[in-house]
């Protein structure tokens, strides 16, 4: 945040910033032409009705949409003004350890109890299973 001294007006800087969106599941145009600024140090909210695309629209910015074969983005969503995370050269687990996502119900991988709570620390190259047992 900003404070223009000159108007005592507050500037708020863009934490995202996202624009043209659209996202395909397959051949479904889920999203369309979305434009929107989120500003740091804030809190937003996205409210609508059961199905309108809130979920779809926020798991664009952790790159879950990637999982699954056939969905693709177009547009972009830059974070701090210098990162398009949707760019192709951008590592989708990079994202994820930057923006993180709660769910409303659990997910968990495929995987045991230990290997879900271990994942986080594995993706970040720890690989001492002391520490993961800890």
């Amino acid at each position: 945040m900003v404070i223009n001294n000159s108007q005592k007006q507050i500037i708020s800087i863009p934490k995202a910033e996202v624009a043209d969106l659209d996202f395909y599941y397959g051949s479904f145009h889920a999203l369309k032409g979305i434009n929107m600024t989120v500003p740091e140090h804030s809190v937003t909210a996205l409210i609508g009705p059961s199905g309108c695309g809130k979920t779809t629209f926020l798991r664009c910015f952790n790159r879950m949409h990637d999982l699954y074969p056939g969905n693709r983005y177009e547009g972009s969503i830059w974070l701090d003004k210098d990162t398009n995370i949707l760019g192709r050269k951008i590592d989708p687990i990079e994202v994820r350890m930057r923006i993180s996502m709660v769910f409303q119900r659990p997910n968990p991988f495929p995987k045991s109890i230990y290997e879900n709570v271990a994942y986080g620390l594995r993706v970040r190259g720890e690989n001492n299973r002391r520490l993961m047992d800890e």
